[in-house]
């Protein structure tokens, strides 16, 4: 009897077969790869309107928002003196940072206030507020602060109303970071306080070449709030922040009666 020689795969054959089978990962890991993304930011928008709420309260008992976490001693000439003066431990540990009423350091206002942030923009001070670390990406926050609603000096802000005791701003205070969209139109000016993650692209510690993302970056008082887009490397956004109006944050306050 004769026998039939088995007949192998042809290369074509098996190109065609590990062809069929990348359609089919690629099918099935892109819907996932969505789903992830979406959970990620919904889990960070959470977190997001949870330490606004928290800045809220931490307002309402203290008279005054917290001071930003020094995340390193290069930001400002004052963090570098929180870590000459504390050591490496005190900056980038959850605690907010300041210069007290003697001049001095120091991650605990205690019984010497701050007469100022050792740097308006670090990391949300999470130890502080008792909020959580990290977004979603494992990411620190990053918190922004007009100085004069973080200080311990009584109705700082220069409007001109009659100071209340322990209440370091005023009924007519208003804060100095503007929130635009991707266009240049106001989304919100004159703003105490914000919080921002950097998103799963985390451009925090990279070089964005998104100019909405560069902006959101650069360490000044303006910040870019627009869509969520992925779609190309000049105009990629996936920044997500929340903002603490004047208003809110008096109305707040007034309804506390820690303001008249």
């Amino acid at each position: 009897m004769t026998m039939t020689p088995n007949r192998g795969f042809t290369l074509i054959e098996l190109a065609m077969v590990l062809f069929i089978i990348a359609l089919i990962l690629g099918g099935v890991l892109a819907p996932l790869s969505t789903k992830l993304e979406l959970d990620e930011r919904t889990k960070t928008a959470k977190l997001l309107d949870e330490a606004r709420n928290s800045l809220i309260g931490y307002a309402v008992v203290n008279g005054h928002l917290p001071c930003p976490d020094c995340p390193n001693n290069t930001i400002t000439a004052s963090c570098g003196a929180v870590q000459t003066a504390l050591g490496s431990s005190a900056i980038n540990d959850g605690n907010e940072d300041g210069i007290d009423s003697v001049g001095s350091p120091s991650n605990n206002r205690g019984s010497n206030p701050f007469v100022s942030c050792a740097t308006d923009e670090g990391n949300l001070p999470w130890t502080t507020l008792g909020v959580e670390e990290f977004d979603a990406w494992e990411n620190h926050f990053t918190y922004r602060v007009t100085d004069s609603f973080a200080d311990d000096t009584d109705g700082t802000g220069g409007c001109g109303m009659a100071t209340t005791t322990g209440i370091s701003f005023e009924i007519c205070s208003s804060g100095n970071i503007n929130i635009q969209d991707g266009s240049g139109n106001s989304v919100a000016d004159n703003v105490p306080a914000m919080v921002i993650s950097y998103g799963r692209n985390a451009n925090d510690t990279g070089n964005p070449t998104s100019a909405s993302e560069q902006e959101n970056q650069n360490h000044d008082t303006l910040f870019i709030q627009k869509d969520y887009t992925t779609s190309g490397t000049t105009d990629e956004f996936d920044d997500m922040l929340v903002w603490l109006p004047a208003n809110t944050l008096i109305y707040r306050m007034v309804q506390a009666e820690r303001l008249p």
